[in-house]
């Protein structure tokens, strides 16, 4: 009764069989919602099986990393893995995967979530008070549906954020996924990407719970402001009264 008192999306109520379309829909929803919760519990193992890894860690940094030499010894199964298809199955399957059945910022999180992970654990991050003070998948949810319905200027950031590290916690975990380890070469792509990206807008990401925060410090004196665009955001979409001051390359709107 508790059905018919709730018409699922397409189905006519004067449809003689409405009752059952709707009792077939909600067992179709909570299906999907039990291989969505399974998937989601399968991939936080499979992060966790990268944070508990120790055999292979060098006790001083080569080339960069703790990992390095475990990483370069990886790097035959891995090309066997692109070569043979299996590394693309991976990937392909991770990017249909729901992870969440309410909303996809909860899948995107999730893998972005996973990205960061892999960069912790590759610096020697995990399990320290770097570690500890990286969101969680949940709160990076929340800041997935701000960028898609917050202000247009603080959003769109927080969305170049979502594109690049789901993507890249996509890709990092199919190569998991076949050989236990990632590719050097697109490790180091990704970070100098990321790089550039900062360079390019800001070193830090700017989300409406911050920005709120450092506008009730106001009046605003930044110095170092890099790009300008925290000041930007400020001013623009809070109305801040704030001053930025860098280098000769600022934009002069923002003194």
């Amino acid at each position: 009764a508790r059905l018919g008192a709730a018409p699922a999306a397409g189905i006519d109520d004067a449809d003689p069989h409405a009752g059952l379309r709707r009792m077939v829909a909600a067992a179709r929803e909570g299906e999907r919602a039990r291989l969505a919760g399974l998937a989601k519990a399968v991939y936080a193992r499979l992060v966790e099986l990268l944070v508990e890894l120790r055999e292979g860690k060098t006790a001083e940094a080569v080339g960069g990393s703790v990992w390095f030499c475990y990483l370069r010894e990886a790097k035959p199964k891995l090309e066997l893995a692109q070569q043979s298809g299996l590394f693309a199955q991976h990937f392909c399957r991770l990017q249909s995967l729901p992870l969440s059945c309410d909303s996809s910022a909860l899948s995107e999180a999730f893998h972005s979530w996973a990205a960061t992970k892999v960069f912790l654990w590759l610096h020697n991050f995990v399990g320290g008070a770097v570690a500890r003070q990286a969101p969680a998948a949940e709160q990076l949810a929340g800041w997935h549906r701000e960028a898609e319905e917050g202000p247009v200027a603080a959003g769109q950031y927080l969305k170049l954020y979502f594109e690049k590290m789901a993507l890249w916690g996509r890709y990092l975990m199919a190569q998991f996924l076949c050989g236990g380890a990632f590719e050097l070469a697109a490790m180091n792509t990704m970070q100098m990407e990321s790089v550039g990206i900062r360079n390019g807008n800001a070193w830090s990401m700017p989300t409406l719970e911050a920005l709120r925060l450092i506008a009730e410090q106001g009046p605003l004196l930044e110095v170092g402001c890099g790009n300008g665009l925290w000041a930007a955001l400020l001013r623009d979409s809070l109305s801040a009264d704030v001053l930025a001051f860098d280098t000769a390359d600022w934009d002069a709107r923002y003194g």
